[in-house]
């Protein structure tokens, strides 16, 4: 058995120590696993992963595909009639169109805005579970 300094302050809470502890500590038998260095996520960097804003990229994506499909038909139409049939391009389906288009991109343009914090953490996380690969090693003291 061996004893090494140790402070327990589940255990000896309220009490004050002129010298240190001195605990006996057990040996451990070996263990065989896969390690790797924790990644320390303070509360600043979770409020930002959870702060993400997957609500404006769905409802831009939607907009912008609801106007995309509804500009199509409109646009095929008028260009399979003849040159001289054609007449102008219907003014309302280009408002439309057009209009809806805009919004859905500018909803996609202020999701990669709104999540760019998010991305810098994403990318921090990524970086340290890449230069700290997981080790398989073998810990503890021998008995």
């Amino acid at each position: 058995m061996q004893t090494s300094p140790a402070t327990l302050t589940n255990r000896v809470e309220g009490q004050t120590f002129s010298q240190p502890l001195q605990q006996t500590v057990e040996r451990v038998a070996p263990t065989h696993g896969l390690f790797q260095p924790c990644y320390n996520l303070s509360e600043a960097d979770f409020l930002r992963l959870q702060q993400s804003s997957p609500v404006l990229a769905a409802v831009g994506g939607a907009i912008t595909s609801f106007s995309l499909s509804y500009l199509l038909p409109v646009t095929v139409e008028f260009f399979l009639k003849p040159v001289g049939a054609r007449g102008s391009f219907p003014v309302a389906a280009l408002w439309v169109g057009m209009g809806s288009l805009a919004v859905g991109l500018v909803l996609l343009g202020a999701s990669l805005v709104f999540s760019r914090e998010r991305h810098r953490v994403m990318k921090r996380i990524r970086h340290h579970f890449d230069s700290n690969p997981s080790e398989l090693e073998y810990r503890g003291t021998p008995q």
